[in-house]
């Protein structure tokens, strides 16, 4: 750790000035004017604030429900685009999904500025996915080139027989499990 005498970094005291700064001083007519700016100043704002409640104690019932009225008008159209913008982001996603996009967040995200009150959705998540084929799932998995997982072996049949295996169908789908039984019973 390193030691900086603090002074050193000091501004250098110029010419040693004890000499006091003279204070102002005003006169009373100076300060009358002040004052009496300073008093008129108030008394406006204060009299535009009496003549602000005289008008509010004035209101009629009437004009107090339209006033309450318009801004309970005001409030309910906010919370109507809020729902609006939700509904519209909710049919872009489901359009999204029906057109196999991957991640349908994202496709509402790159298409928001496209879309307005006339636009089809559908149509303008065809044209993106046209531009970025990407965001579209791949339907071509299990092709040759990717043969996949083989079928299910049917363990009701006496070369696959396997009675750990029928009890988890069984318990899976009892539906698929009969299919398989009566499969079986036709080959033997």
């Amino acid at each position: 750790m390193k030691k900086f005498n603090l002074q050193f970094f000091a501004d250098p005291d110029e010419g040693n000035n004890t000499e006091p700064t003279p204070e102002k001083t005003f006169t009373q007519t100076e300060l009358d004017a002040v004052i009496s700016k300073r008093l008129a100043r108030e008394r406006k704002a204060w009299e535009e604030q009496l003549e602000e409640e005289k008008k509010k104690v004035a209101m009629t019932e009437v004009e107090k429900l339209k006033a309450e009225s318009e801004a309970k008008v005001k409030e309910w159209q906010e919370k109507y685009q809020t729902v609006a913008e939700k509904a519209k982001q909710a049919e872009v996603k489901a359009v999204a999904a029906e057109l196999g996009v991957i991640d349908p967040e994202a496709a509402f995200l790159l298409v928001q500025n496209e879309l307005t009150d006339e636009a089809d959705p559908k149509e303008v998540l065809t044209k993106l996915l046209e531009s970025k084929p990407y965001l579209k799932k791949r339907t071509d998995i299990g092709a040759p080139s990717n043969p996949g997982t083989p079928p299910e072996e049917n363990p009701f049949l006496p070369e696959t027989f396997n009675l750990s295996k029928q009890g988890e169908i069984f318990r899976r789908d009892p539906v698929k499990a009969k299919a398989l039984q009566e499969q079986a019973k036709r080959r033997k």
